[in-house]
């Protein structure tokens, strides 16, 4: 990667024109130009000579390309200033967790039965309702993780009703989103669906895939548990998404998936995201996809879930927004 300052017109130092080869071409990035385009070599080669001595193309492509980049830049995002105000409070009701993941390495031998205490629950409810009270923000948000978070029932029942008599007294709407792996009762599934306003449900594909990837720890497959529970919330009103854990050995199969969650379920978006590397991921022989090989798998599978008016999602790659760090 080449990472270039320029030096004309009105842009400032912090304005960085990156150019990265990929494959036999480049990518020509300028953020803070709103400019993503891929060229060949020769191309990069005129854009340099224009940026930075005194001719410059003026007229095709590139010299549209030239146009941009001599234009002032955008500024840079700065971090928040002033006082704490978190977006959401996130609880870890558990570390525990139902399933055995064959690519999970969250867990520790002496840490699956962690749970989260009541009053270490309440403070923290508590504490974060306070500083929505203070800070006038006007709503509350609280994500739950784990582990399994319903691994931890009264955890998260204590909070729930906790939060909402807390909110219903300073004034403000709550939301409640929960990360699960969907492996819970049916009796469960209601109040879930009754209670959480968005459910991040992960769920990497049909039977063969999802019963490889995620059984339970006796090792029986998921699959019927996980697919019954994610129609029922379909059915809802919760704002239901789908995270499908992509290997080397499912990319290619993307679309697939993408079409198989559009046609059986009704959800708001679907996250691909590529495995990392564990000790488990390497012992089941589950390796990360090649990188050129999930682009290209992800924007087939984007196309169609657009289609059906679904949300693709790669954490990596939110380009709607620019930021300062990773969770701003």
């Amino acid at each position: 990667m080449a990472n270039v300052a320029t030096r004309r017109g009105k842009r400032s130092v912090q304005d960085n024109l990156f150019v990265v080869p990929v494959l036999n071409q480049f990518l020509i990035y300028a953020p803070f130009h709103n400019l993503a385009a891929l060229v060949d070599h020769t191309a990069v080669l005129q854009l340099r000579e224009s940026l930075f001595s005194s001719e410059s193309v003026t007229e095709g492509r590139l010299g549209e390309l030239v146009h941009i980049l001599q234009a002032e830049a955008e500024h840079p995002p700065q971090p928040r200033q002033g006082d704490l105000a978190p977006a959401f409070l996130g609880l870890l009701p558990t570390r525990g967790c139902n399933l055995a993941c064959r690519y999970c390495g969250f867990l520790t031998a002496d840490e699956t039965d962690r749970v989260m205490g009541l009053k270490l629950a309440r403070d923290a409810v508590d504490w974060y309702m306070g500083l929505v009270d203070q800070s006038g923000q006007g709503h509350a948000e609280i994500h739950y993780f784990g582990g399994e978070p319903f691994c931890a029932p009264e955890v998260v029942d204590l909070t729930v009703h906790m939060a909402r008599i807390r909110a219903e007294a300073i004034g403000v709407p709550v939301r409640f989103e929960v990360a699960t792996n969907g492996a819970f009762s049916q009796e469960r599934c209601r109040w879930v669906a009754d209670n959480i306003d968005t459910v991040v449900l992960s769920l990497d594909g049909p039977a063969d895939i999802q019963d490889r990837h995620r059984p339970y720890q006796d090792g029986r497959g998921s699959f019927e548990t996980v697919t019954h529970n994610a129609r029922a919330l379909s059915e809802g009103a919760t704002d239901l998404f789908f995270r499908s854990c992509v290997t080397a050995q499912t990319v290619d199969r993307m679309p697939e998936i993408a079409a198989w969650f559009c046609e059986h379920f009704c959800p708001r978006g679907v996250s691909f995201e590529p495995v990392q590397p564990t000790a488990q991921s390497q012992a089941s022989q589950l390796e990360p996809p090649d990188p050129w090989s999930f682009a290209r798998s992800f924007l087939q599978a984007a196309e169609i879930l657009e289609a059906h008016g679904v949300e693709p999602v790669y954490a990596a790659a939110d380009i709607q927004t620019r930021r300062v760090s990773f969770c701003r």
